[in-house]
């Protein structure tokens, strides 16, 4: 009996962990960035986590100043649901930023 409570412990332990996801989803994150290449100026940072069965994706992209905001907001609606229908089910945040000056 001792046996099987650990076996089930030691299995389920993964799914309460915070961890960074695995290389396959991270691939997909950047086959979605690279389709929408031209819809953002700089990639800042992409920063994934699995917490038990919840996908966290988070990106800060830089947008070009002059671009209006209901433009960029489109624009992160468009890579949002791209990631989205590749990852269903994962919790999606983008954050805009100015791009730096060249």
């Amino acid at each position: 009996m001792m046996h099987s409570a650990w076996k089930i412990g030691a299995t389920s332990v993964g799914d309460l962990l915070d961890a960074a996801l695995e290389e396959s989803l991270q691939i997909e994150i950047l086959r979605c960035l690279v389709l929408h290449f031209d819809d953002y100026d700089d990639l800042h940072r992409i920063r994934t986590r699995r917490s038990g069965a919840r996908i966290h994706v988070e990106l800060t992209l830089a947008f070009v100043e002059t671009l209006a905001l209901a433009a960029v907001l489109d624009r992160i609606d468009r890579m949002r649901d791209t990631i989205a229908r590749a990852i269903p089910g994962a919790d999606i945040i983008i954050a805009p930023q100015r791009a730096s000056p060249a």
